[in-house]
């Protein structure tokens, strides 16, 4: 099962179709969060919890700053796994994906660069976690795959 859902943050849309698109995304973690559970320990769900705010809560401020302000979910379960795409634009130049998850690094200013090391860190302690970061054009996707348990 994939869903796919395309927020567009304008700054001329009117109040209620902001709301309902709020609404939706709501309504996707909520399935995420059923999806996590069928798949993951009591434990891990806490842990992919953090992972996926702090990795929503990056992609909403990004692409608010953005030229296009694009947002998209992707939530895909397979027999095996559980995977979470975030994929958002973003206006910062020259980001190293790799530097960015390095602790106190930031593209976004002073007194930042925690979250995305919080996340690696909570990746490591699980063999069936992956949390891959990639740029595609005006792109920045994050994807983040659960092994479920067995």
């Amino acid at each position: 099962m994939a869903q796919i859902i395309d927020i567009g943050i304008k700054n001329n849309d009117k109040s209620f179709i902001v709301k309902f698109g709020i609404l939706i995304l709501v309504l996707n973690i909520v399935v995420l969060l059923l999806f996590i559970k069928k798949a993951c320990k009591y434990k891990q769900r806490r842990d992919f919890g953090k992972i996926l705010g702090v990795l929503l809560d990056n992609a909403i401020e990004s692409a608010k700053k953005s030229k296009q302000k694009k947002l998209t979910f992707m939530l895909t379960e397979r027999k095996d796994q559980v995977s979470f795409e975030i994929t958002n634009t973003f206006a910062e130049k020259n980001i190293n994906v790799e530097k960015i998850k390095e602790k106190g690094f930031s593209s976004k200013g002073k007194d930042r660069g925690l979250g995305l090391y919080k996340v690696e860190e909570i990746v490591n302690k699980y063999d069936s976690v992956e949390n891959t970061t990639q740029i595609e054009g005006d792109f920045f996707i994050q994807t983040l795959t659960i092994l479920k348990s067995k």
